[in-house]
């Protein structure tokens, strides 16, 4: 395939990954601070907290759905679209992330910070093209932070393992550790290959008023 026909294949094919990822980790984040606000209003109401079979069972199913979004987001099957088949592709091929590339995607008057903003996303002045060693560091984080999550899932959640062999379950916050890790490097490579550098992470408007109603008549 000639060349220059196979990079703009695959950065049309990374780019509509990375939106896919991006998507995934928004929705994440989102669900992370409604189930931290939602854990603010129980706290502040004592007339809710007991019995807490409820408040269990929502912890429960948030924390494993949040697991299980850890797992999309590390595998690294030839079928799925995720952070880590991103980065795999990328470091077999950096060249197609250049700085030529990046800076094209700024308006002119903005060309200085363009080459700015691709130094510090490369963290080399002198780059041409986004550096195998930097992809290769990002891929390396972020299989050994999930690593421990992936394991939960694989033995708890996707089926039950006979050996028992997880010591030590993960806490909310080491899930929290991780997702903030995978939205960190997410956003990186979304920047590197749309320019796109911020993103809406707010909780949709008025999201809370359901709890502004009672949810049950008395008989």
């Amino acid at each position: 395939m000639n060349r220059k026909l196979e990079i703009k294949r695959k950065r049309r094919q990374w780019r509509a990954w990375v939106e896919r990822i991006h998507r995934e980790l928004d929705y994440q984040n989102i669900s992370r601070r409604t189930f931290e606000e939602v854990g603010k209003i129980v706290l502040a109401n004592d007339k809710i907290q007991e019995p807490s079979h409820f408040h269990e069972w929502l912890g429960r199913n948030y924390g494993l759905a949040s697991a299980a979004a850890v797992r999309r987001l590390t595998d690294n099957r030839s079928d799925s679209i995720s952070l880590v088949r991103l980065l795999t592709q990328i470091s077999q091929d950096p060249g197609v992330v250049s700085r030529r590339s990046f800076v094209s995607m700024y308006e002119k008057p903005m060309t200085d910070l363009a080459h700015q903003k691709f130094d510090q996303l490369t963290g080399n002045r002198n780059a041409v093209f986004l550096p195998k060693k930097s992809v290769d560091k990002d891929l390396k984080e972020v299989r050994i932070v999930s690593a421990r999550l992936r394991k939960f899932v694989n033995k708890r959640l996707a089926h039950l393992d006979q050996r028992n062999s997880l010591q030590k379950l993960p806490t909310f916050n080491d899930l929290h550790s991780v997702m903030k890790t995978l939205e960190r490097i997410g956003l990186k490579y979304r920047f590197l290959l749309m320019a796109i550098e911020t993103h809406d992470d707010s909780l949709p408007l008025n999201w809370d008023a359901v709890f502004l109603e009672p949810w049950k008549e008395r008989s």
